[in-house]
């Protein structure tokens, strides 16, 4: 595997991750009670505010596109953008 990979990878795998954990944790802190997560990501998909929380869980992902972008590091910047792009479209299909 090329160190141009590598570096993609280093990018992409992080910024699908980051925004899952932080979206979680904002569910966990915003919405904390008797439901369970799946439970509550049913009944935001419903009321139509699962588009806006993807949204804001992928925000970190600025950081560290910042970051790769800090330190030259030109192919993790890429994958972190490949990841963003995805989140912005499953943003989209879920909101329209």
């Amino acid at each position: 595997m090329s160190q141009y990979t590598k570096n993609l990878l280093w990018g992409f795998i992080p910024s699908l991750l980051l925004p899952a954990i932080t979206g979680l944790a904002f569910i966990h802190f915003r919405y904390f009670g008797d439901l369970s997560v799946l439970e509550l990501v049913k009944e935001l998909f419903k009321s139509r505010d699962l588009s806006g929380l993807l949204a804001i869980s992928a925000f970190p992902n600025l950081l560290l596109f910042l970051y790769s972008m800090h330190r030259e590091n030109w192919p993790m910047g890429r994958g972190v953008m490949a990841a963003t792009m995805l989140y912005g479209l499953a943003v989209m299909i879920i909101k329209f």
